[in-house]
């Protein structure tokens, strides 16, 4: 027996995955130097019908496309302030890795992000951190273009 995905996971167009995230909008609130990391808050644009399954909408909540999405936009801001000399305009995600946490953060307006490893060796700029309770882990390439 042959199934489309849309037969499992229901309609492309009404799940996140398919074409909900493409509506989201991310934005740093606050961003701040502290003790431990960098710190601060980020905010995950909500919409009524964030996805839709066997007919109900779902509620909202932090998924691991954000936190990656948050991630790099607060990295950016990192990198720059570590590293001035550094055009985060010309460097590339080249890896990450997140670890889920255990329980839905439904909480969008005041998103809790901290970074606090940052090291480079060559071209590559790692980041270790936090965005509520997932922890995430990148990989940024710098291309140097003259």
């Amino acid at each position: 027996m042959d199934q489309e995905i849309d037969d499992l996971l229901g309609d492309y167009h009404q799940r996140y995955f398919g074409t909900g995230y493409k509506k989201i909008r991310h934005s740093i609130l606050v961003f701040e130097k502290g003790n431990d990391g960098w710190r601060g808050k980020a905010k995950v644009s909500q919409l009524r019908n964030w996805s839709v399954k066997k007919g109900k909408s779902l509620k909202q909540h932090l998924s691991s496309i954000d936190a990656l999405v948050t991630s790099v936009l607060f990295s950016s801001k990192v990198i720059k302030s570590i590293y001035p000399e550094v055009k985060v305009s010309e460097m590339i995600l080249s890896g990450f890795t997140l670890a889920m946490g255990s329980t839905p953060v439904t909480e969008l307006n005041n998103v809790d992000v901290c970074l606090r490893v940052v090291s480079h060796s060559g071209d590559h700029y790692f980041v270790r951190g936090n965005v509520e309770n997932m922890r995430v882990q990148l990989t940024f390439y710098y291309l140097k273009k003259s």
